[in-house]
């Protein structure tokens, strides 16, 4: 069976993250499937139309059995996809939706944040476009997100159209946890501002000094240059260099290019504080405690769902110090339906 999947293979941890689960859970299920991996981001990068999209998935589907589209936030509605009929990056030929749609799947599809500000009607017409196509044999569901999230509370669709993200099917890693606490220190790219006496960075890093002074060690994970200029107020904070000597830094802003090693860290630790949706993403499929601000939207969705701990814009360190020490490990079996959805399609 060959299947090509349009994803973004290579783009920031949590895309990768959901591109690798989902082809291993594929492989699991047929080893012999030949997969191509096709980078979305070759056809926009943030908003910016960069090809025709929609006329590659018409050739790729006269060659291969399977089209998958997904997962990632691909229905976004940025204003250069205005005169699309989705109104986003996902769009397709009439000839894609006549005679191709039986061998296309857009799978664990969701928006890059919240829909502040969009009209409602943008995104009616958007569900009218994916439910035709729906209707023509297309197999479409949503990743949980913060704006699908939005969407069922509009009864835009309904909670059943609505899956995990694929990236939760990501293998737990058995290593033996250690006292380091993981932070993804952003908190929804800094839309407070960047002065450490703003609440979230004021909390984190009050935090930071708290857990060293109990013996535990501090890793600052960063995905995006906002985390980098957050790490940064913080560590100009602390007076000892002592202190600094129990705070290490890295680099996950290349996506999958270090992904193991990363995934290895959060594993490894007994809480992440998630200023961001990769961190909390990550640390929930490492059972690895989950403390996320609300300021992020995204980060308290995952937090909600799977019994994390939501925290305030001005979190207290030591209750969040306190909420780490008592943590029990909680087991959970990641819901894989949407893979399946897909795998009974191609057995029959």
């Amino acid at each position: 069976m060959r299947v090509a999947h349009i994803a973004s293979h290579f783009g920031n941890f949590g895309d990768t993250l959901s591109s690798q689960a989902f082809e291993h859970e594929l492989l699991l299920n047929d080893p012999s499937t030949s997969i191509r991996k096709i980078e979305i981001r070759d056809y926009y990068t943030n908003g910016r139309f960069n090809g025709l999209l929609s006329v590659h998935i018409e050739d790729l589907c006269q060659i291969y059995d399977q089209v998958v589209i997904g997962g990632g936030g691909f229905l976004t509605p940025y204003p250069v996809y205005k005169d699309n009929h989705s109104k986003s990056l996902i769009e397709f030929t009439d000839k894609c939706l006549s005679n191709y749609s039986g061998k296309i799947s857009l799978l664990s599809i969701g928006y890059e944040g919240q829909l502040k500000g969009i009209d409602e009607r943008i995104l009616l017409d958007q569900m009218k476009y994916l439910e035709k196509a729906s209707q023509s044999g297309m197999l479409i569901n949503f990743r949980e997100d913060a704006g699908t999230t939005q969407l069922i509370e509009k009864e835009i669709i309904t909670p059943q159209a609505v899956y995990p993200d694929f990236a939760l099917a990501t293998k737990k890693l058995e290593v033996e946890k250690t006292r380091n606490i993981v932070i993804c220190p952003s908190g929804g790219r800094g839309n407070e501002g960047w002065d450490l006496d703003k609440p979230f960075i004021k909390s984190v890093y009050e935090l930071c000094l708290l857990l060293i002074e109990n013996d535990y060690s501090v890793t600052f994970i960063l995905h995006t240059l906002f985390d980098l200029k957050t790490t940064g107020l913080i560590l100009d904070g602390f007076k000892s260099i002592e202190y600094r000597r129990k705070v290490n830094v890295i680099n996950a802003f290349n996506g999958g290019i270090n992904i193991a090693d990363i995934l290895k860290l959060y594993a490894k630790s007994v809480a992440t504080i998630a200023g961001r949706y990769h961190g909390a993403i990550a640390a929930i499929t490492q059972d690895s405690l989950v403390l996320a601000p609300h300021l992020s939207a995204k980060a308290s969705v995952m937090a909600k769902k799977f019994n994390g701990i939501l925290l305030s814009n001005r979190f207290e360190a030591q209750s969040a110090l306190e909420e780490i020490e008592q943590r029990n490990l909680k087991h959970f079996a990641p819901q894989k339906a949407s893979i399946n959805q897909l795998i009974s399609r191609l057995e029959n």
